[in-house]
């Protein structure tokens, strides 16, 4: 086997071009390589610019901010309700408690006529209905707790599938970089 060393003018030209494409659509920019570069994976070649595309990501990014602003007031104002209900629940037991009582104690009176029997009716007719709005009371509770979970659960929902826009609009951005 027999090596030479031949010389002789000339330019040499690269056998394998690469086409480098952008993720996402626009105007060119800024080129930041000259045409025959050494280039690495990272280098970066062109920046794109697409207003649409950028005001889009902007808008997803806040889209975000605002739903998880909503998630907040939602369980504030849930746990205002949780409050309120709470203490006309405590409310109504505690009537409620009142009037057994007094049923309790006057029943005896009633049956000796020391009462009158129509004040011991109406204070029946009265615990009664203390025990019928102290249930309606108890199940309002147990409805409300039930439902700020499943109102916060969708809130938080909502907030997810937007950060998932948001991120999808922030990768095109990122894909106006062409490297």
């Amino acid at each position: 086997l027999f090596l030479r060393e031949v010389s002789a003018p000339g330019s040499l030209r690269s056998d394998e071009v690469r086409l480098v494409t952008a993720r996402a659509t626009g105007i060119v920019d800024r080129v930041h390589v000259k045409q025959g570069a050494t280039v690495e994976p990272d280098t970066l070649l062109i920046e794109l610019t697409n207003p649409d595309l950028e005001y889009a990501a902007l808008e997803a990014a806040t889209a975000v901010k605002q739903a998880q602003a909503e998630v907040l007031d939602v369980q504030a104002n849930l746990g205002i309700q949780r409050i309120e209900q709470r203490l006309e629940l405590e409310k109504v037991r505690v009537e409620y408690g009142v009037a057994r009582r007094l049923v309790e104690a006057n029943a005896p009176l009633a049956e000796k006529q020391i009462i009158a029997a129509l004040d011991a009716k109406q204070q029946r007719e009265n615990a009664d209905e203390l025990s019928h709005r102290l249930a309606f009371h108890e199940q309002h509770t147990q409805i409300l707790e039930a439902g700020a979970a499943g109102r916060i659960n969708a809130q938080r929902a909502r907030v997810e599938g937007l950060r998932g826009q948001a991120l999808l609009r922030e990768t095109q951005v990122k894909g106006l970089l062409v490297h």
